[in-house]
C-alpha cells in the first residue's frame, strides 16, 4: 500500500510540474489592493539589492511629496544623484501612508539625474519562482525582468499604458501574452499588490522605468523561493528510495 501510495504522490507530481513547464514563462496575478494603515517591509529579507539607478528609498507623504532618505552613501542605496522632495512620484501604498517604498525615476520617470534611465536590481541566493510587491502609478515602459543565475532572460513584463494591461514577454522577448485585469488607477489611493510568477527559477531581478514613462513607485517586495509542489516530489522520491532499499534487504 505505501508503494503505491509513494507513486501515487510521484505520479501526481510530475503531472503539476508538466503542466507548469507547457504554461507561458511568466503570470501575472493582481492579488487586490495594499492597504494604507498596514505595515511593509521595504524588502524581504532574502531580498539583496546590487544595484540603483535614480531609485532613491522613499518614507510616506502624499501625492508627488515623499521624503527621500536612503542615498548618498547610504548603503545599498547610495546612488550618486541628489534628490530634491516633491519629485518622487506617487505613494503606492496611497496618499498619507507611512511605508517606505522606491521611487525609480521618480515623479514624470525623468530619472533625475537625466541619464535616461532608472532602475533597482535585486539578486536572490536562492533561486526564486514568485515576484510580489506593490505596483504604483501606471505609467507606460515601467517594467521587470527577471534573469537564471547565469544572467540569461527567464521572462518580462512591461506596463502598456494607464489602463492596467501588462504585455509578458518570454526569455527571447517574444509577446506571450497580455494581463488585462490589474486594476492600476492613477490617482492618490493604494496600488494593487502584484505577483509575478515563472516555472523557470530566476536569480535576478530588474525593475526599471524608460526615460520620460512615468515613475515606477514599488513597496512591499517579496519572493517566493520554491513552488509547493516541489517539497511533496522530495518527498515522494526519498520516499521510493526507502521503499526500495527495503525490499532488497528482504529478498537478501
Amino acid at each position: 500500500m505505501l508503494k503505491y501510495l509513494l507513486l501515487g504522490a510521484v505520479a501526481t507530481t510530475v503531472i503539476s510540474m508538466s503542466g507548469a513547464a507547457n504554461a507561458a514563462t511568466l503570470t501575472v496575478t493582481d492579488l487586490g489592493a495594499a492597504n494604507p494603515s498596514a505595515t511593509y517591509p521595504l524588502l524581504s529579507a532574502n531580498s539583496n539589492v546590487i544595484g540603483v539607478d535614480n531609485a532613491p528609498i522613499v518614507v510616506g507623504g502624499g501625492f508627488n511629496n515623499g521624503t527621500i532618505v536612503g542615498t548618498n552613501g547610504s548603503n545599498p542605496f547610495n546612488d550618486s544623484a541628489t534628490y530634491t522632495d516633491g519629485t518622487t512620484g506617487w505613494n503606492p501604498f496611497g496618499t498619507g501612508s507611512n511605508n517606505s517604498w522606491i521611487s525609480i525615476g521618480g515623479q514624470g520617470g525623468t530619472s533625475f539625474n537625466g541619464n535616461g534611465y532608472a532602475q533597482l536590481d535585486l539578486y536572490y541566493q536562492v533561486p526564486q519562482y514568485s515576484l510580489q510587491f506593490v505596483w504604483g502609478s501606471p505609467s507606460y515602459n515601467n517594467g521587470v525582468t527577471l534573469y537564471d543565475s547565469g544572467f540569461n532572460a527567464v521572462g518580462s513584463v512591461q506596463q502598456t499604458g494607464s489602463s492596467g494591461a501588462f504585455d509578458i514577454f518570454d526569455g527571447a522577448g517574444n509577446y506571450v501574452s497580455t494581463f488585462i485585469d490589474a486594476n492600476l488607477q492613477d490617482t492618490g489611493g493604494p496600488g494593487q499588490i502584484i505577483n509575478i510568477a515563472t516555472d523557470n527559477p530566476f536569480a535576478y531581478a530588474v525593475l526599471s522605468s524608460g526615460d520620460g514613462f512615468g515613475g515606477f513607485e514599488v513597496g512591499g517586495i517579496s519572493a517566493v523561493p520554491l513552488p509547493g509542489a516541489m517539497p511533496m516530489f522530495g518527498a515522494a522520491l526519498l520516499g521510493l528510495g526507502l521503499l526500495s532499499r527495503r525490499r532488497k534487504s528482504v529478498i537478501a
